[in-house]
């Protein structure tokens, strides 16, 4: 997230090469012959008219910020990471409700918590604040993330949070949490950012993986280099990763060392789900300042670490980054995931192209996002079909980190378009890249903020998917998706043999002569847990569909006749 000043001079070297290198690439923007610019007045593949200036609206349906503790004046590494929403349907009614971490306050011998803030959504965009009706109005540390699991297998989504101290987990009884973080054998103290549930061991029981940042401490000497700022992360210590193993929805054990959990990373983002497509979870984390790392699962509980060797790690000349939000999907329809990771200034945002074989290639420059948010610090983000045509597009929230910086504190966020690329003669991957989409993004991106966790997920339930995005010590802002649909289908999976979540499986749909294909995964984006429903276009002509599932563990089943417009829960051993 910051790099130390005075580099060497053979890093200055590699990056003035990537930024020689990246200048060289096709610019993107919106030259793009095949695809209508900002401002014509033409339809898209999805049946929407670009007539139409946004692709989204600032609802205003929430008054809530998160605190970062910024007003000590105290320049903390702390008060930097932000906080992040957990998309969750807290009381099992249909309607996706919110939850958002709190911050707190720093100051020089100490660190104080905020409470979660819990919103339930009433429909037609009405939320209404029920911390206290849910059980949420606890003391707290200092928290980051959010994350949902139901990790008993109750049928009720429960809730983990983490802090900088004892991180939460709240078991949720009828829409009512608890707080059972000791009884559950998670009363471990230390700096922990992103979290993911997932079933390592194939018991079908989700277990949960913790990502730790560094060891600061309030007592830290400050920064000062003529003025004092915020400390870069090569300053303290790497905080540890952990894996805690599910015993039947009572207990956690942790099983870090031996599952093979590496040492020596700054996480802040990791997501998880099948990169490989052999029926195992794998792990993927967006360390700061130092080399991600990507472990493949073995599906015993185990891992191997493998990130340089499936070219993850580093960047396209081989240096880390100081890297915070992250995402997988299918951007150039292929049929196999792709990695993406958002990184501080001055060095572009990352996308690992799947290469099939466990390999990955940096193809930033070939999508058409070289240099194109290379002087923003990126944070929440995410591969969304927003227009619902059938490709994956692409956002990132932005905010820089130090006050005192030669680049504001304040960012404006990007949206990208995914469309078909215009010189076929080019290095391209089925004729897609990425164009900027920024412009016709609404009001809320033509303006800067300091942008942090972000999730998404049909909050009106019209098949269109809207994003929720907290800020630094601002409101946060539910944006409401423009791009409605004529025809859509929504999938929520259940997993029976797997954990409930059904993280790691996959949807294939086929759809105007190709196949789709989706996955479920836990993270994403950043200290974030978006809705885990899988949207799809549906040609107009069609009454009711068919899909196949891919289940995490090797099963495959086909769903039928499903009719449209509506979300189905798909209950694994129910197909066919």
């Amino acid at each position: 997230m910051i790099a130390e000043k005075g580099h060497t001079k053979t890093k200055l070297f590699m990056l003035l090469c990537l930024l020689f290198i990246e200048g060289c690439g096709k610019p993107s923007g919106r030259g793009d012959s095949t695809a209508p610019a900002d401002t014509d007045h033409v339809a898209n593949a999805s049946g929407w008219s670009a007539t139409q200036e946004d692709w989204f609206r600032d609802a205003e349906a929430i008054d809530y910020t998160y605190r970062s503790g910024r007003e000590s004046g105290l320049y903390t590494i702390l008060e930097s990471v932000g906080g992040g929403v957990a998309v969750i349907d807290f009381d099992n009614d249909g309607d996706l409700d919110l939850v958002f971490a709190g911050g707190g306050t720093i100051d020089s011998v100490s660190v104080t918590g905020n409470p979660l803030a819990a919103y339930r959504n009433d429909r037609n965009w009405q939320f209404v604040n029920v911390t206290k009706q849910v059980g949420l109005d606890l003391p707290l540390d200092y928290s980051h993330g959010v994350t949902v699991c139901d990790f008993n297998r109750d049928g009720w989504p429960d809730l983990y949070v983490t802090t900088y101290g004892q991180s939460k987990l709240f078991l949720n009884n009828n829409g009512v949490f608890r707080d059972v973080t000791n009884e559950c054998g998670l009363d471990f103290i230390g700096w922990s950012t992103g979290a993911v549930w997932f079933d390592a061991n194939q018991d079908s029981w989700p277990d949960l993986f913790v990502i730790g940042y560094v060891q600061w401490k309030p007592e830290s000497p400050p920064c000062i280099n003529k003025v004092q700022d915020v400390c870069p992360p090569q300053r303290y210590p790497s905080a540890k990763d952990r894996l805690f193993i599910n015993q039947g929805g009572s207990r956690f054990i942790e099983q870090s060392d031996a599952a093979g959990i590496a040492s020596g990373g700054k996480g802040l983002g990791v997501v998880a789900s099948d990169f490989n497509g052999d029926g195992f979870v794998d792990l993927y984390v967006a360390n700061d300042a130092v080399e991600n790392q990507l472990y493949y699962g073995k599906g015993d509980g185990t891992f191997q670490e493998v990130g340089n060797l499936a070219g993850v790690a580093v960047n396209a000349v081989g240096a880390p980054e100081g890297s915070m939000g992250v995402d997988f999907g299918d951007v150039d329809g292929d049929g196999r995931g792709d990695l993406w990771v958002t990184n501080f200034q001055f060095e572009d945002n990352s996308l690992y192209r799947n290469l099939n074989n466990k390999l990955f290639q940096h193809s930033t420059i070939a999508f058409g996002l070289g240099g194109t948010n290379r002087t923003n610090v990126g944070f929440g983000t995410g591969f969304v079909d927003f227009d619902l045509d059938g490709w994956l597009d692409l956002f990132v929230v932005n905010g820089h980190v130090r006050y005192l910086d030669d680049h504001p504190h304040r960012q404006k966020g990007t949206v990208y378009r995914n469309v078909p690329h215009s010189d076929l003669t080019a290095q391209t991957f089925l004729g897609r890249r990425f164009t900027d989409a920024t412009a016709q993004s609404g009001e809320w991106f033509s303006k800067a903020h300091v942008g942090r966790g972000a999730a998404w997920g049909d909050l009106d339930g019209n098949g269109a998917q809207d994003l929720v995005v907290v800020c630094q010590d601002e409101p946060v802002a539910l944006l409401a998706n423009l791009n409605q649909p004529q025809h859509w289908i929504g999938l929520r999976l259940v997993g029976t043999l797997c954990d409930p979540n059904a993280v790691g499986s996959s949807v294939e749909f086929d759809h105007k002569g190709r196949t789709l294909t989706r996955w479920v995964t836990s993270g994403s984006s950043y200290l974030s847990q978006s809705d885990t429903t899988i949207h799809l276009p549906v040609e107009a002509d069609l009454v009711a569909v068919s899909v196949r599932v891919k289940w995490i563990g090797g099963t495959t089943e086909t769903f039928n006749g499903l009719s449209l417009n509506r979300v189905h829960k798909l209950v694994q051993g129910q197909g066919n």
